[in-house]
């Protein structure tokens, strides 16, 4: 865990439009809009990952690259991803390093989840 008000490790976390995505690319691609998917294709979770899909295109005037993190495998976002049509990636991070880190960015106003005021 980070110590408060140190600036958050880089971590690096799969992508389910392939590869992997960096805290230090994630930084580089300010602003970006994120969301926090706890469990894949659960009723809340796909709520949440819809009303962010649905969104999109407002968002992406403000934050040109959109995303989210979740704790599910690769195998899992995709078929979340193909079932909801999904229009961002999901960034796996079963070990949930990544996502504390996003959380915390995003209380830094590093990176925001729509909804967040400017």
């Amino acid at each position: 865990m980070v110590k408060e008000g140190s600036k958050a490790p880089d971590f690096t976390l799969p992508s389910s439009e392939g590869g992997e995505v960096s805290l230090k690319e994630l930084r580089a691609a300010r602003p970006s809009s994120s969301t926090s998917i706890p469990k894949d294709d659960t009723p809340g979770c796909t709520r949440e990952a819809c009303a962010f899909r649905d969104t999109q295109a407002r968002s992406r005037r403000r934050a040109p690259w959109c995303w989210a993190c979740s704790p599910d495998s690769l195998a899992s976002h995709e078929k979340f991803r193909a079932k909801y049509k999904l229009n961002f990636p999901l960034l796996a991070d079963p070990g949930q390093g990544g996502g504390e880190e996003v959380r915390r960015l995003r209380r830094e106003g590093d990176v925001r989840q729509e909804g967040d005021r400017a």
